[in-house]
């Protein structure tokens, strides 16, 4: 079993390394700063958290809130008040040291083996489980500069507060050059740099009075700002400890990253549930998504799970079938979002979102963003509107089951002869962009 263990005095530790050891349990020490990380790395069977008097209880809170494993909780402390305290803010067990120090091994693996029961059988019984429904951070990255992010991502948090209800939160750190606002309908939106005098102390009220809410839908919106000396003395500290401050207030945290790696930028991606890596199907967009993640990869960033892909600006003159993105691509893909600049270059002369609550979707891209919402919030866990299947004039459209009747013993011969002949010409597009992919850039 791999275990994380938090603060303690000398002899605490070694009380809990000898019991481990008896087991060949692993035990690796973590302090409150870096322990996300080190349980992103080690993915531990459980955290234990000795009581620090400087700390006290509110660590427990916090653990609960960024972890899905089960939290053990170690102190020196007899009174029931303190004891009720520690499981009411996350504890998922209590030992009492010294006393309880000859049970941490069977109340450890009590507590993993009920944790996995109970996981277990809220997928059984189609339940979320509580790592869905935790705070989302979801970053939005592209390794090509117009690729469509910033459009994407401020639609996305549109729409996913508008199709679930959830407590959504835009971040723009384009620092400068961020303009999320114009896909929204917003003239200017006040930037999270004015949060930096009480970075420290970061509660619900201070971030209300300086985040921009959208009227209609309930989005709300911190902008990127425009003088890059505002953001100069911010650390990767202050950002961690602004992210992690939005994960308390809100269920998803949608974070507009630029193209260029820096530290605000790094932390988020460190900090990021998910990364939206936004491709074009095109040579050039193919081969900075290939650079892109091999240097991700270069900064200990967990691509392998975190990353997926999204395809945007799709149309019939795409250089690059989806189909050939699919098989070269080992990153999985959520969805495909069609090109409608002329729809969506209106909306924005207008000052119209993109996409509005108590409207159906009227463009292309509002639409197919919509499908990948409803996809995703899904597979997070959340009860979407019910998916609607739109006709050409905005009707739901079915046909009859005996449609077809007889017409596909006629076209059979057909239609093998057209997928075979398909299938060839699939294979030898795939061999020439795989070729064109190796050879110099």
């Amino acid at each position: 079993m791999n275990l994380i263990l938090l603060s303690g005095t000398e002899d605490i530790k070694n009380m809990i390394k000898a019991q481990a050891a008896q087991r060949s349990w692993t035990i690796v020490e973590s302090t409150m700063l870096h322990v996300l990380n080190d349980v992103e790395r080690e993915r531990p069977e459980a955290v234990i958290y000795v009581w620090d008097p400087e700390l006290g209880l509110e660590p427990l809170a916090y653990l609960r809130q960024e972890l899905i494993q089960p939290i053990l909780f170690i102190t020196e402390e007899r009174q029931a008040s303190f004891i009720r305290d520690a499981f009411r803010l996350g504890a998922t067990d209590v030992l009492i040291f010294p006393e309880e120090a000859g049970q941490f091994t069977d109340r450890t693996g009590k507590v993993v083996d009920r944790w996995a029961e109970r996981q277990a059988k809220a997928r059984r019984e189609e339940i979320a489980p509580e790592e869905k429904r935790r705070p989302h951070i979801l970053s939005f990255y592209s390794g090509s500069g117009g690729a469509g992010r910033s459009l994407l991502a401020a639609t996305f948090a549109q729409t996913m507060r508008i199709e679930t209800g959830a407590e959504t939160l835009l971040v723009d750190l384009n620092i400068q050059y961020g303009a999320v606002e114009q896909f929204l309908g917003l003239e200017q939106s006040r930037p999270f740099t004015e949060l930096k005098a009480v970075i420290d102390e970061l509660s619900e009220l201070h971030i209300k009075s300086v985040v921009t809410r959208l009227e209609d839908s309930g989005l709300e919106l911190f902008g990127s700002p425009k003088d890059d000396q505002l953001v100069s003395d911010w650390t990767e500290a202050d950002i961690r400890q602004l992210l992690r401050a939005f994960r308390t207030y809100y269920l998803f945290i949608v974070v507009d990253l630029p193209v260029e790696i820096d530290v605000l930028s790094y932390t988020a991606l460190q900090l990021s549930d998910e990364i939206i890596y936004v491709l074009t199907a095109d040579l050039p967009g193919l081969r900075a998504f290939r650079r892109a993640r091999l240097y991700l990869e270069s900064l200990g960033i967990d691509v392998e799970s975190k990353m997926r892909v999204i395809i945007n600006k799709q149309n019939a003159t795409s250089p690059i079938k989806v189909s050939h993105l699919k098989k070269m691509l080992s990153t999985p893909i959520d969805g495909v979002v069609r090109d409608d600049h002329r729809r969506v270059h209106a909306r924005i002369l207008h000052g119209v979102p993109i996409r509005r609550a108590n409207e159906r979707p009227r463009n292309a891209v509002a639409r197919d963003v919509r499908q990948w919402v409803v996809d995703a919030a899904e597979r997070l866990g959340l009860r979407p509107h019910r998916k609607l299947a739109f006709g050409a004039r905005g009707n739901l459209t079915e046909r009859s089951p005996g449609w077809r009747s007889g017409l596909l013993e006629r076209l059979v011969p057909d239609v093998l002869r057209t997928r075979i002949a398909a299938q060839a010409r699939e294979q030898e597009e795939l061999a020439r962009l795989e070729k064109a992919l190796n050879s110099k850039e």
